[in-house]
């Protein structure tokens, strides 16, 4: 796999507005993919896409938020991100938000 080559793909179509490129880089760096591991560049290109409704970026945001990835842990912007996405039925955001509700992180327990 040349990890180098995909992301410059990936930044190409991101820097033109392409939301599953901007996922993709998204992942790059969050995974560490051939780039220093850095969950601030990830976040950013997330952001970009999910501000596009591009499901699968809001989940990872989510999950950025869930467990403090380069950010402060914040249950309520993670529950925020995953109910964005869980109703664009991403069915791993249905399950993380029911989790949430069931533990009553960062929403109203509610079993």
């Amino acid at each position: 796999q040349d990890f180098a080559k995909a992301r410059k793909w990936y930044l190409k179509g991101a820097s033109q507005g392409h939301a599953d490129s901007q996922c993709s880089l998204g992942n790059v760096y969050a995974n560490g993919q051939g780039v220093k591991q850095d969950f601030v560049k990830a976040r950013e290109w997330f952001l970009k896409a999910a501000s596009q409704g591009h499901a699968d970026s809001q989940y990872r945001l989510g999950a950025i938020y869930y467990y403090g990835h380069g950010v402060k842990l914040d249950y309520t912007k993670a529950g925020a991100w995953y109910l964005k996405a869980a109703v664009q039925n991403h069915a791993i955001s249905q399950t993380n938000l029911g989790l949430m509700y069931e533990k009553g992180q960062g929403v109203k327990q509610d079993i």
